[in-house]
């Protein structure tokens, strides 16, 4: 989600939607966002979106849920990277075939499913 909640006032929901994504805001997608709250909460809440720069400061956890997503994919992606490079087998194999890594062809292990590694919309 690219969007960072504002605040709550009576039955709206104040959020922000990041001026990168705007093209994701359209009435169709509100309406499901709030009859989907509705139905979790029990009772009818309204969107009110502004669009706006949201940068990691503006939260206590670091943005959007989808900047945190984007941040940690790229934090696992690194760290498989470097830990392919330092592999003594790897290294042996690199010399004796006088070979080059493909540093695109390196994935992070699939990690079990989670909330949180979903691909953002």
């Amino acid at each position: 989600m690219h969007m960072l909640p504002e605040s709550v006032a009576e039955n709206t929901v104040h959020l922000t939607l990041d001026a990168e994504h705007e093209h994701l805001l359209d009435r169709g997608r509100m309406e499901e966002i709030e009859r989907r709250l509705a139905e979790r909460c029990e009772f009818p809440l309204k969107l009110a979106v502004r669009v706006g720069k949201i940068t990691a400061e503006q939260s206590e956890d670091g943005g959007t849920p989808a900047a945190r997503n984007d941040r940690g994919r790229a934090a696992r992606q690194q760290a498989a990277e470097e830990a392919f490079h330092h592999d003594p087998k790897v290294q042996e194999l690199v010399n004796l075939f006088d070979a080059e890594v493909v540093g695109d062809s390196i994935r992070p292990p699939v990690a079990p499913e989670s909330s949180n590694d979903k691909p953002a919309e």
